[in-house]
């Protein structure tokens, strides 16, 4: 289903001079195991990720509130929908804060939902996520899935549309892999990393992002010898 609104909403999260995004997640080191002291002075540090290339920042609304006066004009937002504590004693239990009428209300640009699967709230994560992504197709919403592992991107490109661009809970089959060539009918950006070679992991981004602009990606980070040939922490692929 064609959105003007996703459209002008991915021109201002994508440069269009590099086709390229650099999206700074900000408050994950809030739910770190230890702390992270830098983060104290939130202010500081989106000034420094802005001048070092930042252009889209993966905040909470409420840390949104804290750093607002410091986003540049040019700098997007995208708003978790979703949060987890790093200590819980279960794991994989992720706690809703946020909805896509809200993230439009408090002009973000994109809403990130982090998909813990494997664990005892599975169904309820698979509710969760497609009641969001029925949201963002409705509401001209760019969606980003911040998922662990390559099935959770293979179950959500299962999940069905209906004629009204709403996504309700299902049940059914999906495919262990998604390959290059594949078009993408709800996830519209990723969170991920490249890992190590002939991985389902390089093979989904690349269906994502294209063969071809990947493997150059791919060989510049092992040319420079990053650890584990990946951008960091995580990069995200809009």
């Amino acid at each position: 289903m064609h959105s003007l609104g996703k459209e002008i909403r991915l021109k201002r999260l994508i440069r269009q001079e590099t086709n390229s995004s650099v999206i700074c997640a900000l408050d994950h080191g809030m739910t770190s195991p230890q702390f992270l002291s830098g983060l104290r002075d939130t202010g500081a540090r989106v000034r420094e990720a802005q001048a070092g290339g930042a252009n889209v920042f993966m905040l909470g609304k409420g840390f949104t509130r804290l750093v607002v006066d410091e986003l540049n004009r040019d700098t997007s937002f995208a708003m978790l929908l979703s949060a987890s504590a790093a200590q819980a004693t279960q794991p994989n239990i992720i706690v809703e804060v946020g909805q896509v009428e809200e993230a439009l209300r408090l002009g973000a640009d994109a809403v990130v939902v982090y998909v813990a699967l494997t664990g005892d709230n599975e169904p309820r994560m698979i509710e969760f996520l497609a009641r969001v992504g029925g949201e963002c197709e409705r509401l001209g919403m760019p969606f980003i899935a911040e998922a662990e592992f390559p099935s959770a991107y293979a179950t959500l490109e299962s999940l069905t549309v209906d004629a009204d661009g709403v996504i309700r809970p299902q049940s059914g089959e999906t495919a262990l892999f998604i390959r290059p060539g594949h078009t993408f009918q709800l996830v519209s950006g990723l969170v991920t990393n490249f890992h190590l070679p002939r991985s389902s992991l390089l093979m989904l981004v690349s269906a994502l992002a294209g063969r071809a602009e990947v493997l150059g990606a791919y060989r510049a980070a092992v040319a420079a010898r990053y650890r584990f040939y990946s951008y960091g922490d995580a990069m995200v692929i809009l």
